[in-house]
């Protein structure tokens, strides 16, 4: 119902505390009103509707309809750490059809998953909270929705951190990051990934493995794209670069 009390309803906040549920987002333009993450304030800003369900867009991808986070790389699943030394940035993800490919948090393994109607099913909609999250971090677990998603993983590789580095311990409280600050899936099977160093990697879908690498200049967050069967790559220095073709 339409809240005229101006009060901000956490409704379905436990159930969805894992996503996009704290009161600060972009706003954009839903239907006639205005939307911030689940509240949508009416045009003449005396009401606001709650749906819990509106931090999602839902997209017609080519196999069926896709249920993705509208703010999935603009601000964090909460607006402070849960646990000290918490990654600051999102892992990157990208889909088609049911078939995810992610990285998983504070390293750099890239992942994929493939979700049939079964896997769907029993997906829970119940994520851990940030209490939880908190004391498991704070004891140097790994609380990160990335595992959570990345389970059963068709593969799982890393193409950037040799295998001595991955196995140092790691004491609780070190800042993390999420180092991997570009990702795009390619029509022709193929998954390009670049490093914040400028790394390049472009990965078979297949199985993960490297078919091709090469370095560029330093990405923006977020900054690859494939269009027309050209990739594209923002970089730090402000230029839009083609690549070459995919």
């Amino acid at each position: 119902k339409a809240d005229d009390t101006g009060k901000n309803a956490y409704q379905g906040f436990y159930e969805n505390s894992g996503l996009e549920f704290d009161p600060i987002d972009i706003l954009h333009e839903e239907g006639d009103g205005i939307a911030m993450s689940r509240w949508i304030f009416s045009s003449d800003g005396k009401t606001v509707d709650v749906d819990k369900w509106n931090a999602f867009a839902k997209l017609d991808n080519g196999g069926g309809d896709v249920w993705v986070p509208r703010g999935c790389w603009t601000y964090g699943a909460r607006n402070q750490d849960r646990f000290r030394g918490e990654a600051p940035r999102r892992p990157l993800v990208a889909f088609h059809n049911g078939a995810v490919f992610g990285q998983i948090d504070a390293g750099t393994d890239i992942f994929r998953r493939d979700f049939d109607a079964d896997a769907v099913e029993k997906f829970s909609g119940k994520w851990i909270t940030g209490w939880e999250a908190a004391q498991k971090g704070g004891k140097g677990e790994k609380p990160y929705r990335s595992l959570r998603v990345a389970e059963d993983a068709k593969w799982m590789v890393d193409p950037f951190t040799p295998a001595e580095k991955k196995a140092e311990p790691i004491k609780p409280g070190t800042q993390l990051f999420n180092d991997i600050h570009a990702l795009a899936l390619a029509g022709n099977n193929r998954l390009y990934a670049v490093h914040k160093d400028g790394r390049l990697r472009v990965l078979d879908t297949a199985d993960g493995s490297v078919v091709a690498e090469r370095t560029v200049p330093e990405p923006m967050w977020d900054g690859l794209a494939i269009a027309g069967g050209k990739v594209y790559l923002s970089t730090q220095s402000g230029e839009v670069m083609c690549l070459g073709s995919e």
